[in-house]
Formats: structure tokens, sequence, C-alpha cells
């Protein structure tokens, strides 16, 4: 399903230029790299606690980006989401929450006003978010676990391909529904 939007999300970027398919390569290599990232150590710096809470709140706002995901690559899931949680540590959690909700309030606007602005660019960019973020939905992986205290965390895969087998089969024609659930209800949206 993922796949097919990709098509129908780029399809509605109205001029291809240089610029649209640079926006396309930058908001790719940004998700491959949140992807694929190694996670950076944990920081309780004021400062960077509020950037935490502003970017992990604003990866929910865009497709393919996971606020925890983002919070595990910046190093600080253990701190904010366990320890902090746990322990109900208001030095870090205020911090991350005014982060949070100030960079969601600013995110929010900037990204309305972007698109209004620069509506083909910004479509390009979150096309190539979503096709970025496929390695995180590929199936056949396993998953690569980091203990944060006494709770397990994905930080990354091992992926391999799949064996052409009765299992694969199954998987592309559940894959070939869900690009035919894609197609029919973009006709069906334009229909009305």
């Amino acid at each position: 399903m993922i796949l097919v939007s990709i098509y129908y999300v780029g399809i509605t970027i109205e001029k291809i230029n240089f610029k649209t398919v640079l926006s396309f390569i930058i908001g790719t290599a940004i998700a491959l790299f949140i992807a694929f990232g190694t996670p950076a150590k944990e920081n309780s710096n004021i400062l960077y606690l509020m950037i935490c809470g502003a970017v992990a709140t604003c990866s929910m706002i865009l497709p393919g980006l996971s606020g925890s995901f983002v919070l595990v690559l910046m190093g600080n899931y253990q701190l904010i989401m366990i320890d902090a949680v746990n322990d109900l540590n208001l030095k870090i959690l205020i911090p991350v929450v005014i982060g949070g909700v100030v960079g969601l309030l600013a995110f929010s606007h900037l990204l309305s006003w972007i698109f209004k602005n620069y509506r083909d660019i910004t479509i390009a960019i979150l096309t190539g978010f979503i096709l970025g973020s496929m390695p995180i939905i590929w199936p056949w992986k396993n998953d690569v676990i980091t203990y944060f205290g006494s709770e397990a965390k994905v930080t990354g895969y091992d992926y391999y391909l799949p064996e052409l087998n009765m299992e694969f089969a199954i998987a592309l024609v559940i894959l070939l529904i869900g690009a035919g659930i894609i197609v029919l209800t973009e006709k069906m949206a334009k229909n009305k």
C-alpha cells in the first residue's frame, strides 16, 4: 500500500524540475538516515531535551517517522521515556514537554506556510520521506534489540531476502491486494 501511495502522492507534484527532484532525494536521504542511523549518546542538557521534545513531536506529524525511534537515535529514549517517566522526573520531562509543544506549534505553522508557498517541493520531500521509510516496514528482517534497563527497544534491523516459498507467495498476493486497494481508492476519489 505504501509503495503505491508513493506514486499517488508523487503525481500531485505539478512541476517536476531540478528543485523537486533534489527535494525528493533529500527527503529520501533524511528518512534513510533515520532508518539506518546509529543512536547518539544520552544527553541531559536542558536545551538538548527541548530539541528532543520538539523533534520527536514533529516527527509524529510527518509520514514515515516515529517519535520514539527518533529519540532512540538522539540517544535519549532511555532517559526520557523510561527513567524520567517512571520516576516522574520533572527536571527532564518539563523541558521535553515545552520543546514538544513549542516545536509542534511552530512546525505545524511552518509546514502550513511552506506547503502554501512551496507546494511541489514540500510534496517532493514528503514523498521522499515515505520512500526512505520503506526499510522500516520491510517484512524480511530480524530486529536488533537494545535493552534500556528492563525495557527492550528495537534499535535496528538485520535485513535478508525472502525464500521463494509459499510464505513469499502469500505475501506477494497480499502485497497485490494492498496495491489494488490503493488504486481502487484513488479511482473512487477521482469520481467524487
